[in-house]
């Protein structure tokens, strides 16, 4: 990484990382945090600094495989940061905020799911419902006579009126007796 800067004298001169800047010391080539924690971050460090320390940097870097090290350094400025805006809960307050607001997303989710089930059940019902109007239709458009209610039961060949007639007990209004059959008039067997 190349740290170069503009010093008073020394045109070489490394601008220091953001660890040997708060340390007030001169960064050299050997420094294990300068890759990590350049002096654009020096914010960020500070924030991690308090929360930390720079030794215990220094061992968390050590602890970590060196291809993860830069992931860990990234998560060590992130925590100092959220520590920074929340002291007491830090980073478990965000997960615990995300929990709850993912909480409210299932449900809101649920809510809709039965709402939209209710809407294509009702759907098919009217549907349904449609259907059994337009059989209704043709079936009175087929019938020629208007046919009292109940049913006849009888020959064909003979008229209506010379059959039993059985009228429902379901008719509002009519005083009938269940199974109630009346006999207009006799028929002939032969």
């Amino acid at each position: 990484m190349n740290r170069e800067g503009g010093g008073q004298g020394n045109p070489q001169a490394q601008a220091a990382c953001a660890s040997c800047k708060h340390q007030r010391k001169r960064c050299d080539s050997t420094c294990e945090l300068a890759p990590y924690f350049p002096a654009s971050k020096y914010r960020e460090f500070q924030n991690a600094h308090r929360l930390f320390g720079v030794s215990n940097i220094q061992k968390i870097l050590n602890a970590v495989e060196p291809d993860q090290r830069a992931a860990a350094a990234e998560s060590l400025l992130l925590e100092g940061t959220i520590r920074r805006e929340d002291p007491v809960y830090g980073s478990f307050g965000i997960v615990c905020k995300l929990e709850s607001e993912l909480d409210l997303c299932k449900q809101e989710l649920y809510a809709v799911n039965r709402q939209l089930a209710y809407f294509k059940e009702r759907e098919q019902l009217l549907q349904q419902k449609e259907q059994l109007e337009g059989i209704l239709e043709v079936e009175s458009s087929l019938s020629l006579n208007k046919m009292p209610r109940g049913f006849y039961f009888g020959d064909d060949d003979k008229n209506l009126d010379q059959a039993y007639h059985y009228q429902s007990t379901l008719e509002v209004g009519e005083d009938v007796k269940p199974f109630d059959i009346h006999l207009d008039q006799m028929i002939e067997f032969r």
